[in-house]
């Protein structure tokens, strides 16, 4: 089955064809699915259940702290266990785009925030103008609205200089609007650093207000992880615990 359709990134609108496989959407519903039983046994009054943190999965991560937990119960939706990066990918059109800093995505065991697992993003950033390295995943279950909020947890090795950042962009609507965060959170090395964006009408975490449809169509979700000039930086990014937050 394919549709072509209309999808609008930053200040340039491409048309695409969308192909869904049968068999790739047979795939898809173990997470759709889940987060539908999610939703439901949440009911009015129960919510979901909170993640908690998990210890480090090797040695090496004994002395890496996990990232701070924001405020609210926690559907985790990609946590990245068993070497699985769950349809997460560099596309195919920020390959082609000069500014591109994205290399390659793997699963990886090296470090975890939630879990054993996380996506590791190999990164070259020049240190000259601005690049960026973009991951997205196509979202099934679209409908965001019980939520106030997504959170990411990402993490820098103890040898990448300061000044890379990191935000939440996300694809909403029938007109595939995309939709950045209005500023980029800044990232630490040595450490995980949680990127939360507000969902809710009128947050000011984005760069228009949303209304209530905002996060009631959301059709895929996407970090970028960028550098406006220096530092120069080749090495891995890893990306854990993305989650709606109540």
């Amino acid at each position: 089955m394919e549709q072509r359709t209309r999808i609008v990134i930053g200040g340039w609108a491409a048309a695409v064809a969308v192909a869904v496989p049968v068999a790739f959407a047979q795939q898809e519903r173990r997470y759709d699915d889940n987060l539908l039983d999610e939703v439901a046994r949440s009911g009015a009054a129960a919510g979901v259940a909170a993640s908690s943190a998990a210890q480090p999965a090797d040695p090496m991560q004994q002395a890496q702290a996990a990232a701070p937990e924001p405020a609210g119960e926690a559907l985790v939706m990609f946590d990245f266990e068993g070497n699985n990066l769950e349809e997460w990918a560099i596309p195919d059109w920020a390959k082609e785009k000069p500014d591109n800093a994205g290399k390659d995505l793997v699963a990886s065991t090296d470090f975890a925030s939630h879990g054993q697992g996380s996506a590791q993003l190999m990164a070259e950033f020049p240190g000259r103008a601005w690049s960026g390295a973009y991951l997205e995943r196509m979202m099934y279950v679209t409908d965001w609205s019980q939520f106030r909020a997504i959170a990411a947890d990402i993490y820098l090795p103890y040898n990448v200089p300061e000044g890379l950042g990191a935000r939440i962009i996300l694809t909403v609507g029938e007109d595939w609007t995309w939709t950045e965060m209005n500023r980029t959170i800044p990232l630490k090395p040595d450490q995980w650093t949680t990127v939360t964006a507000n969902l809710k009408p009128g947050s000011l975490d984005w760069k228009f207000f949303p209304d209530d449809a905002f996060r009631r169509d959301v059709r895929k979700i996407g970090i970028r992880i960028e550098a406006n000039g220096p530092p120069a930086y080749t090495g891995p990014v890893f990306v854990d615990n993305i989650r709606l937050l109540k």
